[in-house]
């Protein structure tokens, strides 16, 4: 702990939707796009790549078709249809929706015997149809990009190429929302039976639960009507059972039927279940929006934005705050002013209504954009094995700052060890977790992406650990606390909760209340929601709640350190900074030493200093108590040393002043009245020699400082590139958090009793050089 002088430097401190089948398309598909291609031996310039798109299915609207294949198209068409050497692509549909894949891939064969060609797709769950894998193996053809929600599909065949992210990732990410963001105490689950989605989910959901911990409250699953089954056989006792264990949240894991449209009804208009959160994975974004209002509108419920949690598997066609993005709306753009009327959007479209049309665009862009870097060597054309064995040679696709992969075919010897993916055909790595706003719209959620490691092929071998979750409380009647919170919240969220390892696992949620309820507000947190910890300012009293474990809190008004378990203190205490000052000033001070404190607990915190003062062989010569509205003026001394503790607004310009005007005398403050008021003393202090006679103590290295030796501060200075807020109370804010980060890496397990039993079982807590 270092005490510090002050210095007078700033720094130093649903649209209208046009429908177009893809039958009416075809014409215009077989003239513009489509594949295949001869396959022996050197291939020609002037060959013809020919694709052939199973990117349909018979239940799915049309829009979301043509949302798909006008994505690919438009990312194929930025290249005017041309791929490695100047190679044509040429893109061929099926004349019908209603057409099997199965169908369409065998014409494909006939039409394509001994021949190169490409797969693209298909759309749905394919593997009901038991021979369609086993003849893309019989003829060494790769399903490139397959937009399918089956698990049934998923594990290593190279016969499958996918580039989206499989349904237990989605699952892993809608439970680290519930537990983590959302902090739900209560969390159900839904599923079907007797269909390839939901029951594997299932399974492996109980295990994740488990292992960190948790459990489902209550499971609401039937034997779905697809099989046979009447749709009320065994649902209504099903759902009695489900409701009286009242969910909080309820993620839901079942395909588009009527079946997940019925459960969602009674949802909405059971009163012990109509204001749960309901997750649910991306495959039900094609249906959701209609399922939810309808359901509202029966029971004349009112919308709750945030209440419907959806995955997402890419970025919505509006988040320009990716590059690819931005050139997947120019490519977009261009290919709709040739081709208009081929999806819900136009040429000159902001791509800001139909969320889900746009993400589906989206998806078919950026398979384009993959495929395109695919086909970039002819020789790797020149067969369909050729072809395969090219996919699987440790390849990556890098969009612009997107990234796909990495996959790899089997592997020999020693190559895993020494870095090599092994038997990997998934290809995405992130899911996005949106929620239903106001309008029916989709806006990314807070703390909602959830990215995998790409040297982790299979999602459901993650090691998935417990979310630590933080309360923050912003108090709206005291402008310095509040203040103070807000800094202390930027500075904690530094910290990107994106990954799936320890920096995922950090959620830290602001709450906004008076300060007379800070205590009561806690306790109903404590009884509601997941609450393992709280940060930030709070008032003094609320450090006695139990149940919850207080990480470097920090107190309004100066108070005596007390003995509680539950209490993290990273911080400095009063007394630590009392005896850090006091040795600091026993062989440069030979004047009076004086106290001036305006603290409901000023006579202990007095017989601490004067005792403190007392081992360094100094006296306390006075001591001023003050009320918590006394004014200062006239309470400091004219020479000596005086630590002046508990200030008010306007403290800082009264001490400069007073200081300015009695060259002998130097002022100690506390390091929360410091920091709290940080950019008073500041203001009060710029230009000002006498800055370097107000002391304060901390054990913090100095947050504004550019050329600091720091790494801890290199760190901090790095994730938060304004200057600007450089502030004590961010990088105290910044401290906190990656002290949690720290402290639970090595748990799978999270709670408030489990926090603080980590931290006293640890000699230290290392985070960077501090």
């Amino acid at each position: 702990m270092t005490a510090y002088m002050f210095s007078a430097s700033r720094t130093s401190f649903t649209g209208n939707s046009v429908r177009r089948s893809l039958c009416r398309r075809a014409v215009e598909l077989l003239a513009t796009s489509l594949l295949l291609f001869l396959s022996t031996g050197r291939v020609d310039a002037n060959t013809t790549v020919r694709v052939y798109s199973l990117m349909y299915h018979e239940n799915v609207p049309d829009n979301f078709v043509e949302a798909v294949n006008a994505g690919f198209n438009a990312s194929l068409a930025s290249r005017q249809w041309t791929v490695a050497h100047n190679m044509r692509v040429k893109v061929t549909a099926p004349r019908t929706t209603s057409t099997p894949p199965i169908v369409a891939l065998e014409n494909a064969i006939k039409e394509n015997e001994g021949s190169f060609f490409l797969l693209l797709g298909p759309m749905g769950d394919f593997t009901t149809n038991p021979s369609f894998v086993p003849t893309l193996k019989s003829q060494n053809l790769v399903a490139f990009a397959p937009l399918t929600a089956s698990t049934a599909s998923r594990g290593w065949n190279p016969n499958l190429y996918f580039l989206r992210v499989s349904a237990t990732a989605e699952l892993l990410a809608l439970i680290r929302y519930a537990i983590g963001q959302l902090r739900t105490l209560r969390l159900g689950f839904m599923y079907l039976q007797d269909v390839s989605f939901g029951e594997e989910e299932y399974s492996l959901a109980v295990r994740i639960m488990y292992r960190m911990g948790h459990e489902f409250c209550c499971v609401f699953t039937v034997k779905s009507s697809l099989t046979g089954q009447g749709l009320d056989d065994g649902f209504r006792s099903a759902w009695i059972a489900f409701a009286k264990r009242n969910p909080q949240a309820v993620i839901l894991f079942s395909p588009p039927s009527k079946d997940t449209e019925k459960f969602v009804r009674m949802i909405v208009s059971d009163a012990r279940t109509n204001k749960a959160f309901l997750l649910a994975p991306s495959i039900l974004q094609l249906v959701m929006e209609r399922v939810w209002r309808e359901a509202l509108n029966v029971v004349s419920a009112p919308f709750v934005s945030g209440q419907v949690v959806l995955a997402g598997i890419n970025p919505l066609a509006t988040d320009t705050q990716y590059s690819a993005i931005k050139r997947f709306q120019e490519n977009v753009r261009s290919y709709l002013k040739s081709h208009p009327g081929v999806t819900v959007f136009n040429s000159s479209d902001d791509f800001d209504h139909d969320d889900i049309d746009g993400q589906l665009m989206v998806y078919g862009w950026l398979v384009g954009e993959v495929l395109s870097q695919a086909l970039n060597t002819s020789e790797w054309l020149s067969s369909r094995e050729a072809f395969m064995e090219s996919l699987y040679d440790q390849r990556r696709y890098v969009v612009d700052d997107l990234v796909f992969g990495d996959y790899g075919n089997e592997c020999v010897g020693l190559a895993a060890a020494h870095g090599a993916i092994c038997r990997c055909n998934q290809g995405g790595k992130a899911v996005h977790v949106r929620v239903l706003t106001d309008g029916y719209r989709l806006l990314d959620a807070d703390s909602g992406m959830m990215m995998f490691d790409s040297s982790q092929c299979y999602s459901n071998r993650v090691d998935v650990r417990a979310p630590f979750s933080a309360v923050l409380f912003k108090v709206t009647d005291d402008p310095v606390a509040m203040n103070a919170a807000e800094e202390m919240d930027r500075g904690s969220s530094l910290l990107e909760n994106i990954r799936v390892g320890e920096e995922g696992r950090l959620f830290i949620n602001a709450i906004t209340l008076p300060s007379s309820d800070i205590v009561s507000g806690l306790k109903s947190e404590l009884s509601k929601r997941i609450t393992d910890a709280v940060l930030g300012v709070v008032s003094g009293s609320v450090l006695d709640v139990p149940g919850v474990a207080f990480i470097d809190p920090v107190v309004l008004e100066p108070r005596l350190n007390k003995y509680r378990r539950h209490v993290i203190h990273l911080s400095p205490t009063l007394g630590q900074q009392f005896y850090v000052v006091v040795s600091y000033l026993a062989d440069k001070v030979r004047e009076g030493f004086h106290a001036v404190i305006r603290s409901s607990e000023g006579d202990d915190i007095g017989d601490l200093l004067s005792t403190t003062l007392v081992t360094f062989g100094m006296a306390l010569q006075s001591t001023t108590i003050m009320s918590g509205n006394t004014s200062m003026r006239d309470r400091l001394p004219d020479r000596g040393t005086v630590y002046v503790m508990g200030l008010n607004t306007g403290d800082a310009e009264l001490i400069a002043d007073h200081l300015e005007r009695h060259g002998s005398l130097l002022v100690v403050v506390p390091f929360f009245d410091m920091i709290l008021r940080h950019k008073e003393f500041v203001s009060a202090f710029e230009g000002k020699a006498s800055a370097d006679r107000l002391l304060f103590a901390t054990n913090l290295p100095h947050w504004a400082d550019r050329n600091t030796r720091s790494e801890f501060v290199q760190q901090f200075h790095k994730a938060e590139k304004n200057s600007s807020r450089w502030t004590p109370l961010t990088l105290l804010g910044y401290a906190a958090s990656r002290f949690a980060k720290a402290v639970i890496s090595p748990m799978r397990v999270v709670n408030a009793d489990a926090v603080v039993e980590a931290v006293f079982a640890q000699y230290m807590v290392a985070v960077d050089d501090m």
